[in-house]
This record gives C-alpha cells, sequence and structure tokens, in this order.
C-alpha cells in the first residue's frame, strides 16, 4: 500500500507536536522558576513557605523550587490497568461564600466557622493573602478538620448581590473588624469568639507562618475555654415549673384564680413604682439641676464593666475620642502622637522606627451629626500627604452612605459609637487601667 505525500506529512507534524509538548513538561531540577514559567505557563495555584515554593498546574502536576530553583516535580502516575481518563479536574477552593451554607455545614460537622475578610481586592495586603494563604493546600490541612471556611468579601468583581454585601459588612462590624486582611474565628453559629488582622506583616516575614501561628494559639485558647464548661445552676425547689392545663378541673379553677391574683398585686407593685417615679421627677424639677459633665476617668470609674457604654461615648468630646483611639493604637503596638492644630487629624500611629506614621486619625464628636463624604476626602487627602498606609475615622454619630462607600473604594475604617465600644471589648486587662487615667500622652 502506498502512502501519499499528504497523509505522510501530517503524520510526522502530528508526531512533532507531541514531542515538542513533551519536552516542553519536562523540566529538570535546576531550572529556575522563569524557566518553569517558560516551559508550563502560568500555574493555577502557589503557595509559599520561606525560602520553599510551590506550584500547582493542572493533571495534578506539581512543581517545588527552594531559592528559586526546582528541586522536584511531582507528576501523578495513572493506575496501573485504567482506561485512558480525561483531564483532571480543578482544584477546589475550600472558601465558601454563602454564609448561610457554612453555617448550616459547620452545625452538621460539629465545628467552628474561620471567616477571612480579606478586603478591598486591589490592596497590596489582600493581594498579598489570596495569594499566599488562602490557596495553599498546608493553610487547609491544617485547619480544615477543625472549621469551615468562609471568605466575606467587603467589595469583589463582579460585585456580589447587595444582600450579600449587606451581611458582609454586619458581620465585620460584629467581629471587630478594622484592618485588611482579617481573619475570625466564629461558633457554628456565626457568634464571634476571637479575630486578628494581618495588614501589617512585613514583606520580610513569611506571611503564611504569621497566619498560621497566630490561629493555632487562638484555636489553643478557644480549646483551653471549652474544656471548663460552666456548671448549670441548681433548680430552686421554692419554683415551680408552669403548669400546662389541656382541660378543665376544679384545681385548675383553682390555679387560675391564683394566677389573677398575682397579676392583681404585680398591678399594685407597678402603680406604686409608678407613682414613686412622678414623685421623683417633681421633686427633681424643684431642686437645683446637678452638674451633668464628668470627665471620661470617672464615668470608666463608674461603670461596672471597665468600659465605656455606647450612649457615654455619643457623650463624649473630640478630647475623649482622641483619647480613646490612643489607647487602641498602643495595644495593637503603634506608637501614638497627638496631631495638634490640624483639623483634618488629630492622631498619629507609627510603628517603632518608622519615618512615616502607618495610621491616620481624625475624630468627629457626636454633636457634630454624621459625617459626609466631603469630611472622608478630606482625610484620604490627609493620609495621603503623610504617605500613611490607612486611615481611621472616628465618628459616634455614624456615617452617611456616600461617605461609607468612598471610604470602601479607598481602604478607610470607620467606627461609629456601637463600633468603637466593640473594639474597646479587645483590649488586654492590663491596658485596662491605663484606659481609667485618662492620660496617654
Amino acid at each position: 500500500m502506498r502512502i501519499g505525500f499528504p497523509p505522510l506529512a501530517a503524520g510526522l507534524a502530528v508526531l512533532v507536536g507531541l514531542v515538542a509538548f513533551d519536552l516542553r513538561a519536562d523540566v529538570a531540577p535546576g531550572a529556575t522558576r522563569d524557566d518553569v514559567i517558560k516551559a508550563l505557563g502560568r500555574p493555577v495555584g502557589e503557595s509559599r513557605l520561606g525560602p520553599r515554593e510551590v506550584l500547582n498546574y493542572p493533571h495534578g502536576q506539581t512543581v517545588i523550587l527552594e531559592n528559586g530553583r526546582v528541586v522536584r516535580v511531582q507528576t501523578p502516575r495513572p493506575a496501573a490497568g485504567s482506561a485512558a481518563v480525561g483531564p483532571a479536574p480543578a482544584p477546589v477552593s475550600p472558601w465558601r461564600t454563602d454564609f448561610a451554607a457554612a453555617t448550616a455545614e459547620a452545625q452538621r460537622r460539629g465545628v467552628r466557622l474561620l471567616a477571612l475578610f480579606p478586603g478591598p481586592e486591589e490592596a497590596p495586603a489582600a493581594r498579598r493573602f489570596l495569594a499566599e494563604v488562602a490557596p495553599d493546600p498546608e493553610f487547609a490541612a491544617v485547619f480544615g478538620p477543625d472549621f469551615v471556611f468562609v471568605r466575606l468579601d467587603h467589595a469583589v468583581r463582579p460585585p456580589q448581590p447587595a444582600a450579600w454585601q449587606e451581611r458582609n459588612d454586619r458581620l465585620r462590624d460584629a467581629c471587630g473588624v478594622v484592618g485588611y486582611p482579617a481573619v475570625a474565628l466564629l461558633s457554628e453559629r456565626g457568634e464571634r469568639l476571637a479575630s486578628v488582622d494581618f495588614g501589617a506583616v512585613p514583606e520580610t516575614e513569611s506571611l503564611q507562618a504569621r497566619v498560621i501561628a497566630s490561629l493555632r494559639e487562638m484555636r489553643g485558647k478557644l480549646a483551653l475555654n471549652a474544656a471548663a464548661p460552666a456548671v448549670p445552676p441548681a433548680a430552686d425547689p421554692g419554683k415551680t415549673s408552669p403548669l400546662h392545663l389541656d382541660r378543665l378541673t376544679p384545681f385548675a379553677l383553682k390555679v387560675g384564680l391564683r394566677s389573677a391574683q398575682d397579676l392583681i398585686e404585680i398591678a399594685l407593685v407597678a402603680g406604686l413604682l409608678g407613682a414613686g417615679l412622678m414623685v421623683w421627677l417633681l421633686w427633681r424639677t424643684r431642686a437645683p439641676a446637678p452638674v451633668r459633665l464628668q470627665n471620661h476617668a470617672s464615668r470608666i470609674a463608674q461603670a461596672s464593666s471597665g468600659l465605656p457604654t455606647v450612649f457615654e461615648v455619643m457623650a463624649w468630646d473630640r478630647e475623649q475620642l482622641c483619647f480613646g483611639a490612643m489607647v487602641l493604637g498602643e495595644s495593637e503596638g503603634y506608637e501614638v502622637e497627638l496631631a495638634k492644630g490640624d483639623p483634618d487629624k488629630d492622631v498619629l500611629f507609627s510603628r517603632p522606627g518608622d519615618v512615616r506614621p502607618g495610621v491616620v486619625v481624625c475624630c468627629a464628636p457626636a454633636r457634630t451629626g454624621k459625617v459626609t463624604a466631603k469630611s472622608v476626602r478630606s482625610l484620604v487627602g490627609t493620609v495621603a500627604a503623610e504617605q500613611a498606609q490607612a486611615g481611621w475615622f472616628i465618628a459616634p454619630a455614624g456615617f452617611s452612605e456616600d461617605a461609607r462607600d468612598f471610604a470602601a473604594r479607598n481602604h478607610l475604617l470607620l467606627f461609629d459609637a456601637a463600633g468603637l465600644v466593640t473594639r474597646m471589648r479587645d483590649l488586654p486587662p492590663i491596658m485596662l487601667p491605663k484606659l481609667r487615667t485618662n492620660k496617654p500622652w
């Protein structure tokens, strides 16, 4: 049988293509990272731990590098006697985005939730976390058995449904997240247990190692707390359980009459209390008005919990708000400085040894009303002028919708009264005495 030239040429072309693909997929130890990218293209997943880097490619091929050089190439082998199969499926991300489905899975498995707040995707810290930590198989292997992973983005492209975005914002505020990226440990019902942010990890330090160490520490503390369950109070024999009457009996009639008598007694007591309240109000209007102005330290000393309430924060002036911000900054390892005489900045946070401030803080007391986008834009300009990394705006009265939208696009953290009190609950006990002194500077 004679083979014409066209079929022969086609066969040679297919053979050459197969050989070229085999050479392209062959990466020998000692090759550089650029050689790997040139031969295999961009990986579908990357992870880094110290000098070691792992590049994951489709079909299960993995390239391991140390100090920028290939040390091992792992290619899965087909099982003996198995038929040819199609391409391996792409790796499934362990991060869920549906919070309701994540809580349902956590309750089904009896584990907690590990919630990731990456922040704006264009921020360098968010890109670093999503590239080095979130897709890493070692991170999933360490915490996957004990947690259900859920990712709560603040802004993504394409945009999430409005209901999901509002839910993520509420969870961010409830978890006390003030810096991105942040990870919070939640109960199986979505209640906050602990949280930590990783926005200030330097480039010279392994972000993956810092995240794993911090989360292991938090997981250990939660395990210790769970090891000592609270003892339920003993039942009071003097208190009887409520009666469920399913039919009318003479005994039921007696119980009904006793309940009516109790209601009459409660009504009499309530009437006496109301009359006493009216008398006190009349007396108060005749008596000289007491001095209401108290300093921050006296209110803190009178509070049973050692922390201010939301209503007290609403009454703070600018100086007291600056004081609260400075205590928060010191608790997070910053050196704090009061910026006097500048309406666009009140407090500066900086790391030891840094020339430029890391955070610029602006405070607005509640009597000035809700903060608008104009004031937030001024803070953005001040952050840029100071060459700072972030900005905080503390306004107990809250912020307008356009101000919140503008702050979200420019990496600013906003604190209303409830958010500031929530953040202060995380202050270590050693900081509470300093909080009562009202003299951080």
